[in-house]
């Protein structure tokens, strides 16, 4: 198994960096989505390829079924804020996060794509860090401990001009961060597929390197925050 992992110090949080399946790894999935949580494959903007292509393929008997259940939650969430019953809208903000959890698997999409005037997708790298930033806080607050799944987002089907591994380092960075704030679980596992891993020379090594080192920088700038100051005599 090709992978690399480091716990952060002084706290009960591990990260992994994976390559391999990730519908084989245990935990919630994280899955990019389009602002108006579009679901078709045929016209639409979704393809098979993607991974909520292949999340929906998976979970659901139909993509119709799919389409319910964001509905419903959407409107559920909207319901609880508003205190009145709205309908759902056509487009929602980058950053929007709605939880799925088909046959008992739990999933976050997070919408960061824009769907296109005619016809598509596109994202940026603001949209993403937007997107992990609204991610961790829902999480924090209607989430669980359970261990969360994330991909390389946004280097696929929304082409965002970055190689995988700084958007690797962007999800790292982003995470840790947010991890100085509040725990959202035990561990992170972030999935490489193995065809980019091959096709775009993924050094799993460096990226190790950088996790290590960044966690510990953060780690030693947290400590001396909260270290006393010693009063003078």
């Amino acid at each position: 198994m090709l992978s690399v992992t480091h716990r952060l110090e002084g706290q009960d949080i591990s990260i992994e960096i994976r390559v391999g399946d990730i519908f084989s790894i245990e935990g919630a999935f994280i899955i990019s989505a389009n602002t108006a949580f579009e679901t078709d494959m045929l016209d639409g903007p979704v393809s098979p390829e993607s991974l909520q292509g292949q999340f929906t393929n998976k979970y659901y008997d139909k993509v119709e079924y799919l389409k319910q259940e964001l509905t419903d939650a959407l409107i559920a969430e909207e319901f609880v804020l508003d205190g009145e019953k709205p309908e759902r809208k056509e487009s929602y903000e980058i950053g929007k996060v709605i939880k799925v959890s088909p046959r008992g698997q739990v999933a976050y999409f997070v919408a960061i794509d824009e769907l296109r005037e005619y016809g598509g997708i596109e994202s940026s790298l603001d949209n993403v860090r937007e997107g992990l930033g609204s991610l961790w806080y829902y999480i924090g607050v209607q989430g669980t401990l359970k261990p969360l799944v994330v991909p390389v987002l946004g280097t696929g089907h929304s082409g965002i001009p970055i190689s995988r591994e700084q958007m690797i380092i962007e999800i790292i960075t982003s995470f840790i961060a947010a991890c100085t704030e509040k725990k959202f679980c035990e561990k992170l596992t972030i999935i490489i597929s193995e065809n980019d891993y091959r096709q775009h020379d993924v050094n799993l090594e460096e990226l190790g390197t950088y996790l290590r080192l960044y966690a510990r920088e953060v780690h030693r700038k947290a400590h001396d925050l909260i270290a006393p100051i010693d009063e003078p005599i």
